[in-house]
C-alpha cells in the first residue's frame, strides 16, 4: 500500500472482492461499495447471498447501508471512539 492509498478513497483495505466470499463477517466502514466500487458490488451481493452478515459503519445513508444487515450511523467525530 502506497501512502497516496490514504485518503483517497480508492483503498480497498487489501482484498480482492472473491476474498470476501471466504469472511465470516464484512464489516464496510464509510465506503459505498454498491454506488462506487461495481466491480466488488458483484461479491458483496454473492456474500450477502450467501448468508454472510455484513455491517456498515458511516454517518450517511446510502445504498451500501440500506443494503446491509445493520447499519451504525455514527457521527462524523466519532470515528475514533468507535
Amino acid at each position: 500500500m502506497n501512502a497516496e492509498d490514504w485518503g483517497s478513497g480508492e483503498f480497498w483495505g487489501g482484498a480482492e472482492g472473491t476474498t470476501l466470499l471466504d469472511s465470516k463477517l464484512i464489516l464496510l466502514w464509510g465506503v459505498d461499495v454498491l454506488l462506487n466500487y461495481p466491480e466488488n458490488s458483484y461479491y458483496l451481493l454473492l456474500a450477502k447471498d450467501k448468508g454472510i452478515p455484513i455491517i456498515y459503519i458511516d454517518p450517511r445513508m446510502c445504498w451500501t447501508a440500506n443494503f446491509a444487515d445493520q447499519w451504525i450511523p455514527n457521527r462524523q467525530v466519532q470515528d475514533a471512539a468507535v
